[in-house]
């Protein structure tokens, strides 16, 4: 059975008790060190692994450290008038379900 990640106020923890993640907002040294190393696709490909429907809309995008993986959380307006986050691995795009909001 695999781990299961608990967002808790921008801390992860793991359901089995395991140590605490944090998780921070990066710094522009922090960025622009990341994009010269190329660690981090391009935003407008994380956006092409995004599933938006005709009338949602991208409200915000942030790039986001945990541990040592970089995250992007990108809040859509859905055409139901709903707000959603969605969290996709920053080298890959690839959805991350576990850390989905409530």
């Amino acid at each position: 059975m695999g781990l299961i990640l608990i967002p808790l106020s921008g801390v992860l923890t793991y359901a089995d008790e395991e140590p605490e993640v944090y998780s921070h907002h990066l710094t522009a040294e922090e960025l622009k060190e990341i994009r010269k190393r190329s660690d981090i696709l391009a935003l407008d490909k994380i956006i092409a692994h995004i599933n938006l429907g005709k009338m949602d809309r991208i409200l915000e995008v942030e790039l986001l450290k945990y541990s040592d993986a970089f995250v992007y959380e990108v809040q859509i307006l859905k055409s139901n008038g709903m707000v959603v986050n969605s969290f996709h691995d920053g080298k890959t795009g690839q959805h991350i379900p576990q850390l989905q909001e409530d």
